[in-house]
């Protein structure tokens, strides 16, 4: 992962009563309460130019989707 670029994104999931991940993105066994955005950390795998959005994995969990440009800020590498 170290030559992709880092990158914090946002992404619609839906979320347990503590604002966790859940449902399909959690091993808890907790009920689902609603959706919320969030903001977490990842790193940018490619680019879809004509779609204008990235394939980014999370840098935690390991999951991968396909997030619009808007919602991707890419991190300062020399940081």
């Amino acid at each position: 992962m170290n030559n992709h670029p880092k990158c914090t994104y946002k992404k619609l999931l839906p979320v347990d009563e503590f604002g966790r991940p859940g449902g399909s993105f959690s091993t808890i066994d907790l009920p689902v309460v609603g959706e919320k955005t969030l903001t977490r950390v990842g790193y940018i795998r490619a680019i879809d130019r004509e779609t204008q959005v990235y394939e980014v994995k999370d840098h935690e969990k390991g999951w991968v989707f396909l997030v619009p440009f808007a919602d991707v800020k890419i991190m300062d590498q020399n940081a």
